[in-house]
């Protein structure tokens, strides 16, 4: 009897195509030869077939190739598509906008008196004074401070948990 020899093609999104002739093979509305073959996220999966290459929560195909926040990096790779400084998964988790630069997370804000720059109290973009933070974090939220000295003054107008974070830090008039 003799045996015959069947070939399975892959058809990653299911659309009648063989990935290897397919121009979108993971069905996201962006082209393999966007994608490419590299694994942003380190999944094991190449971009071209992952519906989320950054790897941050949300689908590829609502991220987009677009830049939104100018960084050089498309969203659909961008671990943080509006550049607040606050991942797209944490934004995600926190329920606010991960594409919407003005809407991240307020219940875990950072302090960093030295720091001069964009501020949004993210880690990577803290505020650099203690009334700024007190003023966006919602209340029961965290200010986490990094070692440092300022001579600011004030009150806090809502419950907050204030932590130093890697040693001492002083504020006010008297050190």
């Amino acid at each position: 009897m003799p045996h015959t020899l069947t070939s399975i093609l892959r058809d990653f999104d299911a659309d009648g195509l063989p990935d290897d002739n397919d121009l979108d093979a993971d069905g996201d509305g962006i082209p393999n030869s966007i994608e490419g073959e590299g694994d942003a996220d380190g999944d094991g999966n190449p971009d071209s077939l992952d519906l989320d290459a950054a790897g941050d929560g949300l689908l590829d195909s609502e991220e987009g190739t677009t830049d939104l926040d100018g960084d050089g990096i498309a969203n659909f790779l961008d671990w943080d598509c509006d550049g607040d400084g606050f991942g797209d998964a944490e934004e995600t988790a926190a329920n606010t906008d991960p594409l919407n630069s003005v809407d991240y997370p307020r219940s875990l804000l950072w302090v960093d008196f030295g720091y001069s720059g964009v501020e949004t109290g993210a880690s990577t973009l803290p505020f650099n004074t203690l009334g700024e933070a007190s003023r966006a974090v919602d209340a029961q939220g965290v200010v986490n401070i990094r070692v440092g000295v300022s001579s600011e003054t004030g009150a806090f107008a809502k419950p907050m948990k204030v932590e130093a974070i890697g040693g001492s830090v002083r504020v006010g008039l008297e050190f």
